[in-house]
């Protein structure tokens, strides 16, 4: 009787180790999946950078140009200018945030902190944008007025500029949603990596 007990109980251990080591390897998959996952949003997210950089690069000078052969004042082009470039170093730098050696080298912690970050910055940037297209969007129609009297002629130009600035905000808005989105989703993954880490 003592012998049987004692076959179980080496079975139980058997089968508990058997468990212990599967589980082991089912973690280990999991750990890729997701940090793959999280290389593949970044990877993402990376690459919007990149496209609004070189669209906005691209728009400066368009923008500049028409602007001064509209007639508007020197000042306005100058502003204009300045915030665009502002706009295209700012992406350049969100994308270098994310460029991190932390998740080539398994440091997803340092990784998720990054990740939280460029989603402030660009959270606190799209106030910025906002709070200026504001002022700037006025400053230019009052400009537009005094540059085109004839009603008619101003309301032709008005339509014009609110139509490229919805195609522009649509555009910026679903990079925008999407990056943040994406970011969001960096950041609880790799909190769920690090508490089953920690487990």
């Amino acid at each position: 009787m003592i012998h049987n007990e004692h076959e179980e109980l080496e079975q139980m251990r058997e089968q508990l180790q058997l468990l212990k080591e599967k589980l082991a390897r089912e973690h280990i998959v999991n750990d890729k999946v997701m940090r793959r996952a999280v290389r593949d949003k970044i990877s993402g997210v990376q690459h919007r950078s990149v496209a609004m950089s070189i669209v906005g690069t691209f728009a400066i000078p368009f923008v500049i140009v028409t602007l001064l052969m509209t007639g508007f004042s020197t000042c306005y082009v100058v502003l204009t200018g300045a915030f665009l470039i502002i706009s295209v170093i700012t992406e350049l730098y969100t994308m270098m945030m994310l460029r991190s050696r932390d998740l080539r080298s398994g440091n997803l912690l340092s990784a998720g902190i990054q990740a939280a970050r460029v989603k402030r910055l660009q959270q606190r940037w799209l106030i910025i944008g906002l709070l200026f297209v504001a002022v700037w969007l006025s400053w230019g129609a009052y400009e537009l007025h005094a540059l085109f009297p004839n009603a008619e002629e101003f309301h032709a130009m008005l339509i014009s500029g609110a139509v490229g600035g919805v195609i522009g905000g649509t555009i910026g808005g679903v990079v925008y949603r999407r990056n943040q989105r994406e970011l969001g989703e960096i950041i609880d993954q790799i909190e769920d990596l690090i508490e089953g880490e920690e487990e």
